[in-house]
């Protein structure tokens, strides 16, 4: 009697235990799973950093060029907003075409007349902004420098306009 009990208690003990093992190994995966799927911290100077460092090797600007070009995105960082860069997390995928799919597409509510003017307003202070920002840009870029970023900006500013990439 006392050896059945003994087994019947070992069996609960080892069941027990398998229990809580299961329970730790799905919460550790449901915590290094939802760790991944988090959006990655924002740093901003990361962020001006990183824009410097790809202008610069695009455009091959000299050591003394990319200092000022880093001061010049400093000073710009907060009016201008950060670069888009790639596919953003939570995004829905685009067809072949750079559209979402039929079932993703959805009308836009119509603005009211204030929500235009605001809107409007925006853009022409954005464009501002953007044409202040390029005018320093020339002045620390070369003639042939500056051409070929003006050109790179208007191709794409078409694209943005309806000429997708494929």
């Amino acid at each position: 009697m006392y050896n059945r009990k003994n087994q019947t208690n070992m069996k609960h003990f080892i069941l027990a235990l398998a229990a809580v093992t299961m329970m730790s190994i799905t919460t550790m995966a449901q915590e290094t799973e939802s760790n991944q799927n988090s959006k990655p911290k924002f740093d901003k100077t990361e962020m001006i950093q990183k824009r410097t460092e790809m202008i610069a090797k695009k455009y091959d600007l000299s050591d003394a060029q990319q200092k000022q070009l880093l001061a010049l995105n400093t000073k710009y960082a907060d009016k201008l907003g950060r670069p888009m860069m790639g596919k953003r997390p939570g995004r829905p995928e685009m067809n072949g075409r750079g559209m979402r799919p039929d079932s993703m597409q959805q009308k836009r509510p119509e603005m009211t007349e204030e929500q235009n003017t605001e809107m409007k307003a925006k853009r022409e202070e954005m464009k501002a902004t953007m044409d202040a920002y390029n005018k320093e840009l020339q002045s620390i870029m070369t003639p042939e420098q500056f051409q070929k970023y003006q050109e790179d900006s208007k191709n794409h500013m078409k694209r943005g306009e309806g000429e997708h990439r494929p």
